[in-house]
């Protein structure tokens, strides 16, 4: 087997990846979209028994693998949700998820022929989890959102229009608690966050999940060079 093949193999091998302790216990499979430096504010209607979840931050890396640098003034991940105080997702739209950049596949900062940007990934929230449990168990646990992919250029890696994706949302600021406000600011009265979130494909099945990605392109980045893991 050439090195390229076999880099390809890895990809099929880390399909079925599945992480950490979560809420919804969803299959975690790629591509998947890491972002930094989120956000969040969390605002509760009392009158209304709902709040309205926002995350914004930065879109920095995609793993698929290898892994892919994010770049541009327009590199963002954007998320908004209105829930029930019980957590179910009230309405709904077709970019409450929204993630824009520029994919840099082979590294060098520049727009190549060929390379996304602009638009990366839209989608609709369809399902909300939330951590339980002692202070500890629900710090120590993400929040998590499923959407239906509406658009973006990398829909088709993600399974196409109306596949099913999740975002995974570390350091949220939750409590424990969709009853009252919240946030994670660094500084308080500051919008800037320490969240961090994964979006990824979720894929039951992992042969399911290498026909919806373009073999070409798996080809293509096994070329690439590897760079260390996020964090």
């Amino acid at each position: 087997m050439t090195k390229r093949l076999a880099l390809v193999a890895a990809a099929v091998a880390c399909w079925s990846t599945v992480a950490g302790a979560t809420s919804l216990g969803l299959p975690q499979g790629l591509p998947d979209i890491y972002s930094q430096f989120i956000y969040v504010d969390y605002v509760y209607d009392g009158g209304s028994s709902s709040g309205t979840l926002t995350a914004t931050g930065t879109a920095r890396q995609v793993d698929l693998p290898p892994t892919s640098d994010i770049w541009g003034g327009l590199s963002s991940f954007a998320l908004s949700v209105r829930v029930s105080d019980t957590g179910a997702v009230l309405g709904g739209a077709d970019e409450d998820l929204k993630i824009e950049g520029h994919l840099d596949l082979n590294g060098d900062m520049v727009v190549d022929p060929g390379e996304p940007v602009g638009t990366l990934l839209t989608g609709r929230v369809t399902q909300f989890g939330f951590p339980e449990g002692t202070p500890q168990q629900i710090q120590a646990n993400p929040l998590e959102f499923v959407f239906a992919v509406t658009g973006g250029q990398m829909a088709d890696l993600y399974g196409g229009i109306g596949s099913v994706g999740a975002v995974t949302l570390w350091q949220s600021g939750f409590g424990g608690s969709l009853t009252s406000s919240f946030n994670n600011a660094l500084i308080p009265g500051y919008a800037f966050g320490i969240g961090v979130s994964d979006t990824y494909a979720v894929v039951p099945e992992p042969i399911t999940a290498l026909v919806a990605v373009p073999i070409g392109l798996l080809f293509r980045l096994a070329q690439r060079r590897f760079r260390a893991p996020h964090a």
